[in-house]
This record gives structure tokens, sequence and C-alpha cells, in this order.
């Protein structure tokens, strides 16, 4: 058995009992918006398919106002996603449910795709992966900007000429 038949034999068996990964869909789009992106696909294989001149530009012109109606539509979709979880968790904080309250900010914060494992750097430019150097590296870098010497020349900042009235607005 040689190497190429062995991985063959190991990526239809994957096949079989593994299958396909299944692409996640996100929840905040419609079915509406779903079709939209269908016709959007569809336009395009066409613009590809066609070899004449005069139907590529009429399809181009398709696909670029479906492509505006995708896009608009996405926003709609997710603005109006985020405004009732918004709408909920004031609900909760309301009858001071702050599980709820807590579990649908985690939800949307997870939702924006923030990656908590950000790299650190080493002075030589290698990235860290311990944690503990990490945070060696960290206390480092602070004591490093933080402890500087005082300057011997301060800034020669001039008085405002207008007073600006303050805008701010304590909420009760």
């Amino acid at each position: 058995m040689t190497i190429d038949d062995f991985n063959q034999a190991m990526g239809d068996k994957a096949k079989e009992t593994l299958g396909y990964r299944k692409t996640k869909k996100t929840e905040w789009i419609t079915p509406g918006t779903w079709r939209a992106i269908e016709d959007r696909k569809q336009i395009k294989k066409k613009i590809l398919d066609t070899k004449s001149t005069r139907l590529k530009e009429r399809f181009c012109a398709q696909y670029k106002e479906k492509d505006i109606e995708v896009k608009r539509s996405a926003c709609k979709d997710q603005r109006n996603y985020k405004e009732t979880f918004a709408q909920v968790a004031q609900n909760a904080a309301e009858l001071g449910d702050m599980k709820s309250v807590y579990a649908i900010t985690k939800k949307l914060r997870r939702d924006r795709g923030i990656n908590q494992e950000i790299p650190v750097k080493a002075e030589v430019g290698t990235n860290i992966t311990d944690e503990k150097r990490k945070l060696e590296r960290w206390k480092e870098h602070f004591e490093k900007i933080l402890n500087r010497f005082e300057p011997t020349t301060f800034a020669d900042i001039p008085e405002a000429e207008v007073v600006l009235k303050s805008t701010w607005v304590i909420l009760q």
C-alpha cells in the first residue's frame, strides 16, 4: 500500500463518517435576503458564462442593482436583529433579570467576531504563545512606557478664548 493509497483510503473514510463541514448560517439573515443572495449568484454565473459584451453589460447592471439590494437588506436584517435583542435586554433589566441581560450582551458581543487571543510580540519580533511570558512582556512594555523621565520643557498651551457650554445630560 503506497502513501497515496493510504491518503485516499483515509480521505474516503473521513468523508463517509464525518461528512463535509456544514456552513453555519447566520441567524439574523432573513429568508428574503437569502433569496436575494441566490439571485445575485445566478446573475454572477450568467455574467461569467456570457460571451456577448452587450449581454454582459446588461447582466453587470442587474448584478450591481441586486448587490445593492442584498447589502441594504442584510444591513436592515442585522439592525432589526440587534434591536430586538436590545429590547429584550432592556425589558430584562427593568425586571431585574441580570442573568438574561448578561447572556444577551455576551451573545451580541460574540457576534462581532472579536478574537480574544491576540498575539503578543517580543521585542525581537517573534510571537509569544506562553501565557506567563505574555504577562511578563506586557509588564515590561508598560514599565518602559509609563516609567519615563519628567520633561525638561513643558508645553505652552494658551488659554481658550471662547468658553464652550457643557451639553452633558445626566440620566437617572
